[in-house]
C-alpha cells in the first residue's frame, strides 16, 4: 500500500531529522560532507516521490506541508509553494465533498489524518472554474515516532473520475430504459 510505504519513509525521515537536531553538536551541519548527504537524501526522496504514479502529500505536526510530489501538484493546480497553515494549502479552496459541499479545513482528508483518523478510500472532489469536476479517493494516516509523539500525517490520492462518470452514465441508462 502506497500510503504505508510513504508513511514509513516519512516517519523515518522526520524522526531522523528530529534526532539529528537534538543530538548533533553545534557546527556539524556546517560541514560540507554532512550538507552534501542531507541534500542527497532530499534529492533522493524527491525523485522517489516524483517517480510514483500516486499523488503523495505529507504535513508536519502543525499542518505545514513538507512533502508534495508532482502528481499532487497537478491535482492542486500546479502550485509549488509550501504554506504554513492548512487554510492556505495549495488547492484548499477547490476541495469539495462528492455531493458538492465545500470542505471545511478540518474536513480535508490530510487534516483528518493529522487529527488521528485512519482514512481508507475517503472521497473528495476537486472543482475549478472552467474545468470538469475531478473525483479522488484518499488514504491517509497520522505519523508517530516510536515514543508515540505525533510527527505529522501522510496521504496518497488516487483519481477515480472516469469510474464515477461511467457509474453515472450507467445509472442514466438504467433510468431511461
Amino acid at each position: 500500500n502506497a500510503v504505508s510505504d510513504a508513511a514509513s519513509v516519512v516517519t523515518a525521515m522526520l524522526a531522523e531529522h528530529d534526532t539529528a537536531q537534538e543530538a548533533v553538536p553545534a557546527g556539524w551541519f556546517g560541514s560540507e560532507p554532512a550538507m552534501r548527504e542531507a541534500a542527497r537524501s532530499r534529492v533522493f526522496l524527491d525523485a522517489l516521490l516524483g517517480s510514483l504514479d500516486t499523488a503523495v502529500v505529507a504535513c508536519d505536526e502543525n499542518g505545514r506541508l513538507i512533502l508534495f510530489n508532482r502528481q499532487m501538484r497537478r491535482i492542486s493546480g500546479g502550485v509549488d509553494d509550501y504554506t504554513t497553515t492548512p487554510d492556505q494549502w495549495p488547492g484548499r479552496h477547490n476541495a469539495y465533498h462528492p455531493d458538492g459541499r465545500p470542505m471545511l479545513v478540518e474536513e480535508l482528508p490530510l487534516m483528518r489524518a493529522l487529527n488521528g483518523e485512519h482514512l481508507h478510500s475517503t472521497r473528495m472532489m476537486i472543482r475549478r472554474d472552467g474545468e470538469p469536476d475531478r473525483y479522488y479517493l484518499c488514504n491517509g494516516r497520522q505519523l508517530k515516532a516510536d515514543d508515540g509523539v505525533v510527527l505529522g500525517a501522510v496521504m496518497d490520492v488516487h483519481e477515480v473520475t472516469e469510474m464515477v462518470r461511467s457509474s453515472r452514465f450507467k445509472d442514466c441508462e438504467v433510468a431511461v430504459a
